[in-house]
């Protein structure tokens, strides 16, 4: 559990970045995200976009700080390099158990502008089967 890691963007949580660059229409979707988990070198990758969040859900190489996937992350997706520290002030960083509670806590609705949310749920299903029928992810992401 240790190598599963998450980073996280959400609207109204006092971060300063937009979603928009972070954002991958839903139409380019099954075309980018294969290629980013090659590119940050991911074993596993969920890609999760709401109107007020962004997650993405990843397992690293073995022997590679998860600490290391912010900056891959963002450029991947950004299509540019983070400025010094950028990467940081923009995704807040979830590890292991961490990570795995915080999705539980996104899917209960209960890390959400409404809590109670339900629609989160049907978001992360579709997330994941997204990554299920691009074979990119596995037995954690599961």
């Amino acid at each position: 559990m240790d190598r599963i890691g998450l980073l996280g963007i959400r609207r109204g949580a006092g971060q300063s970045a937009d979603l928009v660059p972070f954002t991958i229409p839903v139409e380019e979707r099954q075309g980018a995200l294969s290629g980013i988990c090659e590119v940050v070198g991911a074993r596993e990758l969920v890609y999760l976009a709401t109107c007020n969040r962004v997650e993405v859900v990843f397992v690293s190489e073995p022997n590679v700080p998860l600490s290391e996937y912010r900056p891959r992350i963002f450029a991947a997706i950004v299509g540019r390099e983070p400025g010094p520290g950028e990467a940081e002030r923009t995704f807040n960083m979830w590890a292991g158990e961490g990570a795995v509670e915080h999705l539980f806590l996104v899917a209960a609705g209960l890390d959400s502008s409404l809590v109670g949310e339900t629609e989160i749920v049907g978001q992360m299903r579709t997330a994941l089967q997204l990554s299920r029928d691009l074979g990119i992810n596995g037995p954690r992401t599961e």
